[in-house]
């Protein structure tokens, strides 16, 4: 007697591994094993259609944030909240 079992042909790729190429489905755990900031994002632009996209872990863990990013970002919020003068030009036309 034979057991027969449907299996998937699949394989595992590491993310500097494939770096600049594009994959039709990729599977991401996205948790402690990344161990490096830019690894996150490399891997998750490696597909280029988000439907193929499957995060299969997730830890904030694996995402890092430059600090001084952070600062850029909290500046360029704090600009967009300003109200900014008009110019001469402008308050002509109203």
């Amino acid at each position: 007697k034979r057991t027969q079992f449907p299996l998937i042909n699949t394989f595992a790729l590491i993310v500097h591994k494939v770096q600049g190429l594009t994959l039709p489905d990729i599977s991401l755990n996205l948790d402690f094993q990344m161990f490096e900031k830019e690894q996150v994002y490399i891997a998750i632009s490696w597909c280029n259609n988000w439907n193929n996209v499957k995060i299969k872990s997730l830890s904030m863990d694996a995402f890092a944030v430059d600090k001084s990013m952070i600062k850029k970002y909290e500046r360029l919020e704090a600009i967009a909240s300003t109200s900014l003068p008009l110019s001469r030009s402008l308050q002509a036309d109203l």
